[in-house]
């Protein structure tokens, strides 16, 4: 499964927010076993084709500024080609 991760971190994030081409939803961080946190979003239910997303930290008092943008594709594998029988 696709996820988006981050670089972990201590400081104290209590939320992402995640810019998905234009929408904006808000995400609870990821505790990692040493109780750094991260990023974790399941991007399997992504439609296909080219999507761009930025990522911002919150903490209790502020928003941090935008990620670099990350862009990626979701596509199907190319179609098969070339089938025969092999009788060896």
């Amino acid at each position: 499964m696709p996820y988006l991760i981050c670089d972990p971190t201590v400081e104290d994030i209590t939320a992402y927010l995640i810019d998905l081409d234009g929408t904006v939803t808000e995400s609870p961080p990821n505790i990692i076993g040493d109780g750094s946190k991260r990023l974790w979003i399941d991007l399997t239910n992504v439609s296909e084709g080219e999507h761009t997303v930025i990522a911002y930290a919150k903490n209790m008092w502020k928003t941090s500024g935008p990620s670099e943008p990350l862009t990626f594709s979701k596509n199907a594998p190319t179609t098969p080609s070339g089938l025969a029988l092999s009788l060896s």
